[in-house]
């Protein structure tokens, strides 16, 4: 089979993946971009970190969210201050 017949039938490699899209596009629909640079990082902004919190009261790992290792570390702080003043639950909601 020819390359150009290859490409127009979208056929698979070896591993299943499209030879299009080479599993870039994986977790692209799971994935939420929250870049936001100009926002500082404050503990006291408890609105603002909710968005980096699952609903059982986890962290959003950066790969999900987007963040350079930096900021994520600094996000991660800032939550964990935010739990230590009680301003944001260290687990989820709660039933009682």
């Amino acid at each position: 089979m020819r390359d150009d017949q290859a490409k127009s039938e979208g056929t698979t490699d070896r591993a299943g993946l499209s030879q299009f899209n080479e599993g870039a596009d994986m977790f692209e629909d799971r994935r939420r971009r929250v870049i936001d640079d100009k926002t500082l990082v404050d503990w006291k902004n408890v609105e603002w970190l909710r968005r980096f919190i699952t609903e059982n009261g986890r962290i959003v790992p950066r790969r999900i969210t987007g963040n350079s290792q930096q900021r994520q570390r600094e996000i991660a702080r800032a939550i964990k201050r935010a739990r230590h003043m009680a301003l944001l639950p260290f687990s989820g909601q709660s039933e009682y």
